[in-house]
Formats: C-alpha cells, sequence, structure tokens
C-alpha cells in the first residue's frame, strides 16, 4: 500500500539555533551523536542548562521510540531514541512521531535504511551552495510502501535480534569502561595506586613533592616529561574520509565522531588517533587500524602504551581550549601539544595498571570486531527482508 508519511505519523523540525552548552542537564542531541548505521551515542551528545531545555523544546518536546533524521549538511542518518531520553533536538535534524496503530516504528526506521528509501529521497535532495538538504516542510508528503502489520513485526523480530545484541555489546562496554575509568583515576588522579605494601598510595601516608613545571604535588617517585619525549608520531594519513567505502573489518579514524571501516590497516598495536581541525578528541584501539589524512596517529613509547590514552582523554577539554586555535575552523597545534608537560608515574605502578588496561583494551577490541559484524549482517539483511515484506 502506498501512502504519504502524513497518514501514519507527525513530523516536527528541531531549532534553528544553538543553545549554551552545559556539561551536565538534559541532553542536546546532535547529529554526531548518530552514527551511520543508526546508532545513538550519548556519550556524543552535548547537554543544555534546565531553562534552555524548555525553550528548546517547545516545538517538540522528543520522547522514546521517536525516530529523529538528519536533513542537513549530513544526510541519511535515522534513530529511535531510547527509553528515558529527556533532551531536545539539535540543529539539523528532525523527529518523526508514528501516530498509526498499523505502523510498527522499528519497521519504519529499518525502512529508511533501505535501497527504495534511500533511492527515493536522493532524488529529492535540494542542493546548495554549502550543504544539501532535505526539506522538512515537504518530508510528510513522502511517500512510502506500507505492508501489514503483521509482516511488519515479522520483520521487525528477523533484525531486532541484531540490534540487541549490538546494543547488549555495547552496554558490557559501557560497563568495562566505567571499571578503568574508576581504576584509573584513583590510581593517577586521586594518588591512591597500591603501594609495596597493596595499600593505597596517598590515604596511607605515601609522600609528595610539589612539581613546578606541572604546578602541583605528585607521588615523590613520579616526574614530569613533555608529551614530545613519551610519543612516536606515525607517518601521515594520505587517506581521505572520502575514499572510504565503511566496508571491512579495519577501523578507519577520522576527526568526526564516527568510526567507519575499510580493508588495508597503517598502523597495528596500541595507537591514539587524535582530531586536528574541529575540537579536541582523542581515540585510542588495539589492534590493526586506519586513520584519515586530518587525523594525527601517535605511539606511546617507555611502557606508557595504556596510561596516555586514559590520561590524554581526561584533559580533552582542556585539550580544547588550549591546544586549538584560528579563526574559523580551528586546528591542533601540535608544537604546543608536544612541548606540553605531563606527569610520568613509576615504573612499577604503570606496569601494574598495564596488566589491567591490556585485558579492557583486548576486550573491546573484540566487541567493536563483533559489531561491526553485526552492522553488516543486519545491512546486507535489510533489503531483502524489505522486499520480503512488501
Amino acid at each position: 500500500m502506498r501512502i504519504k508519511i502524513e497518514d501514519i505519523a507527525d513530523v516536527f523540525d528541531g531549532p534553528h539555533a544553538t543553545p549554551k552548552k552545559t556539561k551536565k542537564g538534559p541532553y542536546y542531541l546532535g547529529i554526531n551523536a548518530i552514527s551511520d548505521d543508526g546508532k545513538i551515542d550519548l556519550g556524543n551528545s552535548a547537554h543544555l542548562s534546565d531553562e534552555d531545555y524548555v525553550k528548546w523544546t517547545k516545538r517538540v518536546e522528543p520522547r522514546e521510540n521517536d525516530i529523529v533524521f538528519s536533513y542537513e549538511a549530513t544526510l541519511g542518518r535515522y534513530a529511535i531514541l531510547p527509553k528515558n531520553f529527556h533532551g531536545s533536538l539539535g540543529r539539523r535534524l528532525a523527529l518523526i512521531r508514528v501516530k498509526s496503530p498499523k505502523v510498527n516504528v522499528k519497521w519504519l526506521y529499518y525502512y529508511f535504511y533501505s535501497p527504495i528509501w534511500k533511492k527515493y529521497i536522493a532524488n529529492r535532495i535540494v542542493y546548495g551552495s554549502t550543504v544539501n538538504r532535505i526539506s522538512v516542510d515537504d518530508f510528510p508528503n513522502y511517500e512510502i510502501d506500507l505492508p501489514e502489520r503483521q509482516l511488519q513485526d515479522r520483520m521487525v523480530n528477523v533484525l531486532s535480534d541484531i540490534d540487541e545484541k549490538y546494543d547488549l555489546n555495547n552496554h558490557m562496554l559501557d560497563l568495562l569502561q566505567d571499571g578503568i575509568s574508576e581504576i584509573f583515576d584513583h590510581w593517577f588522579l586521586q594518588y591512591d595506586f597500591p603501594d609495596e605494601n597493596n595499600k593505597a598510595y596517598k590515604n596511607n601516608g605515601g609522600q609528595l613533592k610539589y612539581e613546578p613545571k606541572l604546578q602541583c604535588k605528585i607521588p615523590v617517585n613520579w616526574h614530569a616529561q613533555k608529551i614530545e619525549n613519551v610519543i612516536k608520531q606515525n607517518s601521515k594519513s594520505r587517506i581521505s574520509v572520502k575514499t572510504v567505502n565503511n566496508q571491512g573489518n579495519i577501523p578507519f579514524f577520522t576527526s568526526g565522531e564516527n568510526v567507519l571501516y575499510t580493508s588495508e590497516p597503517l598502523v597495528n598495536g596500541m595507537n591514539m588517533f587524535l582530531n586536528t581541525g574541529g575540537n579536541a578528541d582523542v581515540k585510542s584501539y588495539y589492534g590493526s587500524a586506519s586513520y584519515s589524512t586530518d587525523t594525527w596517529s601517535i605511539t606511546a613509547k617507555n611502557g606508557l602504551e595504556y596510561y596516555l590514552p586514559f590520561l590524554f582523554d581526561k584533559f580533552k577539554s582542556s585539550m580544547d581550549q588550549v591546544f586549538f586555535q584560528g579563526t574559523g575552523l580551528r586546528h591542533l597545534q601540535k608544537d604546543l601539544f608536544l612541548n606540553h608537560w605531563i606527569c610520568i608515574p613509576d615504573n612499577d605502578t604503570v606496569n601494574a595498571f598495564a596488566i589491567i588496561a591490556d585485558n579492557y583494551f583486548k576486550k573491546r577490541t573484540l566487541i567493536f570486531q563483533e559489531n561491526n559484524k553485526l552492522m553488516q549482517i543486519r545491512n546486507y539483511l535489510i533489503p531483502f527482508v524489505i522486499n520480503w515484506s512488501m
């Protein structure tokens, strides 16, 4: 049955301005929090104040099972809002709220990733001098092929198992991340690493000394060092993001939020990948990986392979303020970064943490690899299942 979207759902545009970002509060959902595979990572979402939340949700208050989609610049991203989501839409995002019992929300979500819809929407893109867009005003009049509800439900059952396994993997990843981050904070920020008696160093009278280069007190056996002395810069990539087709099993890191996939690695082992334009971000990965021309890949030396990724992640916000400069699009000033002083723990503590972190990074790599395969299977099945449900 061929119907208009307005017959089964309401479509709402998001705000056309940007609120003041906050560290806490309701989510301000941006395009960068939605992956190309339609997954929402709220860790990549900004926040806004409770006062601004009221203003930014006057047009529509997003809720569970709404489908959000990008309509400008980065097109083709759709995602379902999770349970207990509390936040507003960001710029260039709109919302579809299903109102008809004839439609399974998840079926509609999968339909938006089908070749049928992609071909249909490609013919309705408005090409601009700077960015391309889809007309939100015209969107309700766009048509879809709607099968019987029973067929929709059967299709959703096939694909939902894959998505549920993917989400379970991400939940496990969050638990692992929380656990290792807590250990890092206790050992290297609060100085309560295990001493020679396996007791918390600072809480059990461990001595601190003042380090003028860091302008703070640190454990007596620790020292300050410039970043340039503890990292190796990997070769500059010649691979543009536009040339990567997002196929393969090798993670491809960019200066954006999302990780793509390719088939040819540039590095192996434990590496870090820093944005060089826009906003500061540090990604780390254990295994074979690749990266774009606008991404700076570095490797820690002197046994610090597992310490530095967490350290750099902890001062990302200050990196953004100190090391990124320029008018318009800001860029990472590598000289400033390389000449920055950081705290280096004693070898015993670094090695003890490495044993724990090695296990974490290897498990994380396995989860990344499994999730990539799950999405490949799901995306392969979508066109077949959609056609079958018709």
